[in-house]
């Protein structure tokens, strides 16, 4: 199995989206494993959305809307069809993220951090593997947090090897069969 890492340049807009998805047709044939992070500079508008929302602060829709229309554009310019699936799966998830910051915040920035921060990986990975099946590329969409599994050290948190090695062979590797070689999921996040 080949493992890539793609960081947020690489996925910054839909040319670069499409370059990737260039350089991916080559592993379209072996089980690759693609690992994505948010797009570019998305980290640090989630930062400024998590610091918004951790103190109150009057600009937090402002925030959310700017990395909501954002990833719109992005889905914008890869999708002509405007009815595809896609745009449903990534309105829930900034549903799901809307509804976590009407909420109170808890009293631990850093576990806020984790919680918000991480939608950038989820909404990249999400956009760039429906982009792929779209184009012929085939390949599955695998949340990461089924099998990386970690301490409860927010922002720090130390992989438990043991468990995320067990859980890799158990529910990554079986999805690598002779019709699916290309698994797309995410960097930085993982769950306790």
């Amino acid at each position: 199995m080949k493992i890539l890492k793609f960081g947020g340049a690489s996925v910054k807009n839909p040319d670069t989206v499409k370059k990737l998805s260039d350089i991916l047709k080559k592993y379209s044939d072996e089980n690759t494993l693609v690992v994505i992070s948010a797009m570019d500079k998305m980290t640090n508008a989630f930062e400024k959305l998590t610091y918004y929302y951790f103190h109150r602060n009057e600009k937090i829709a402002e925030q959310f809307d700017f990395i909501k229309n954002f990833h719109f554009n992005i889905l914008n310019g890869l999708f002509e069809d405007k009815n595809d699936i896609i745009y449903n799966e990534i309105d829930k998830l900034f549903s799901s993220l809307q509804n976590h910051l009407k909420k109170s915040s808890s009293q631990n920035y850093d576990f806020e951090y984790d919680q918000i921060v991480s939608y950038g990986e989820l909404l990249s990975t999400k956009i760039i593997s429906r982009f792929l099946n779209s184009i012929g590329i085939k390949n599955l969409w695998f949340d990461v947090r089924e099998i990386l599994k970690t301490d409860t050290t927010y922002r720090e948190a130390k992989i438990n090897r043991d468990e995320t090695e067990k859980l890799c062979k158990k529910n990554l590797l079986k999805h690598f069969n002779s019709s699916n070689k290309l698994i797309i999921t995410q960097g930085f996040i993982g769950e306790s």
